[in-house]
């Protein structure tokens, strides 16, 4: 027995995996290229690679995007954290991911945009950088900065990157836009209802601040035209995605 452990080389220990983690703000599952349409295709090569995992089932914790962002960093309920609804912030003592992923000896850094991410609110508790735009920008303006930082790095680091792309008023370029507007593309049933949440096509409260539209449309083509508009930001997103990833790789 001794002379066999003597002869046995030891294994190598497994350098720990980066994280990246990317969030596509106010994207639909059903406005995806899982659901039947060509608007994701960056994302869908990349559910198909060896070992990715893909959930059927995964529902936002909440309706909107900050406590969803907080939950999504501290792995807890909204109802744990009250950030968004009791509290304006995350209150001390609830541990984050990159809070976490720094005593293992990770570095980090966020590059993102948008109020919900605002360094108030405590989502960028353990960041070693935090670059961060109060505005609802695209991911186009991350992306190269992320690829920079995460090129210097030399150890273990978490890298978040976030955009707006497919948030209203769905500022995707023209001609993405008129390539999905085919004028009699129906949204998907529920998408339009009386009820309809902050993703829905028909809900452009901020769009209609800024170009006076009517906030719930009941004319079929104004739904279809502002659904194939969705449909084009969400592409655009994707696309920004793509562009990041092929940076990593």
């Amino acid at each position: 027995m001794f002379l066999l452990l003597a002869c046995m080389q030891a294994e190598p220990a497994a350098p720990p995996p980066n994280v990246i983690l990317v969030a596509l703000d106010t994207v639909r599952w059903d406005a995806t290229s899982f659901a039947g349409l060509d608007t994701t295709p960056n994302l869908t090569a990349l559910a198909e690679l060896p070992g990715a995992t893909n959930y059927s089932r995964a529902w936002s914790p909440a309706a909107w995007s900050l406590p969803s962002y907080v939950s999504l960093f501290t792995g807890q309920s909204v109802r744990a954290h009250q950030v968004g609804f009791s509290n304006d912030s995350l209150p001390p003592g609830h541990a984050t991911l990159a809070e976490m992923l720094r005593a293992y000896g990770y570095s980090s850094a966020g590059f993102c945009s948008g109020p919900h991410l605002d360094p108030l609110t405590g989502v960028h508790r353990g960041f070693g950088a935090w670059n961060h735009d109060l505005a609802f920008s695209s991911m186009a303006g991350m992306v190269d900065p992320a690829l920079q930082w995460a090129e210097e790095q030399e150890g273990p680091f978490l890298l978040f990157v976030q955009g707006y792309d497919a948030h209203v008023p769905y500022p995707a370029p023209s001609a993405i836009a008129e390539h999905f507007d085919h004028g009699e593309q129906a949204a998907p049933d529920g998408a339009c209802g009386d009820r309809a949440t902050a993703t829905c096509p028909s809900r452009v409260t901020m769009a209609k601040a800024r170009g006076g539209l009517d906030e719930n449309p009941t004319d079929p083509r104004e739904v279809a035209h502002r659904w194939s508009h969705y449909q084009a930001a969400v592409f655009t997103a994707d696309h920004q995605m793509g562009r990041l990833l092929y940076g990593l790789d």
